[in-house]
């Protein structure tokens, strides 16, 4: 039994060489993703597969000030702008499915004022600004504002500043793991 044959812009390069199989990877393992306005997500790796496969270049001349120009990858928002892609970047999968989710319960009423990246000012006791959360998603349901985060690895970072949003702001973050 052979299995479906797979497009060849995800298989194969225009050399006709094979493309590694290895997902690029983010901080804690998290793959970064890009989702189109219909809901198609894309990795990196397959970004990249279809930037060969039409031809397009992957790299950025970088003009520095004090030495010669140097290319660099394409960040994943640059790769998409240059192969026609209009929609959002996120830093993981699981934070991509959680905002289609949230975004069909807006759609469906059952939650208002849907935000992204939302950041909220940290103080020490004396009142200075000692740092920032980021929430990856903020929203408002039943009347009340909701933080939420997608986490696939909880670090001592993200328990402090939990901790600390619910002491200052008296907001109790949400966390969305996988499963």
């Amino acid at each position: 039994m052979c299995p479906a044959t797979p497009p060849p812009w995800r298989a194969q390069r225009r050399d006709g060489g094979w493309f590694p199989a290895r997902q690029v990877r983010g901080k804690y393992g998290a793959v970064p993703t890009f989702v189109l306005h219909d809901g198609s997500v894309f990795t990196r790796t397959d970004l990249l597969m279809l930037a060969a496969y039409r031809g397009v270049a992957t790299e950025v001349v970088v003009k520095h000030r004090t030495g010669p120009s140097s290319p660099r990858p394409m960040t994943l928002r640059e790769l998409a702008a240059a192969l026609g892609m209009r929609g959002e970047a996120f830093a993981s999968k699981l934070e991509a499915r959680r905002w289609s989710a949230l975004r069909l319960e807006e759609c469906g009423g059952r939650i208002r004022n849907l935000r992204r990246q939302v950041a909220f000012p940290l103080h020490a006791p004396g009142g200075q600004q000692v740092g920032r959360y980021v929430a990856d998603f903020v929203y408002e349901q039943n009347g009340q504002v909701c933080v939420e985060d997608a986490k696939g690895f909880r670090t001592a970072e993200f328990i402090r500043s939990r901790k600390h949003m619910a002491a200052e702001h008296g907001v109790v973050v949400i966390e969305t793991r996988k499963g």
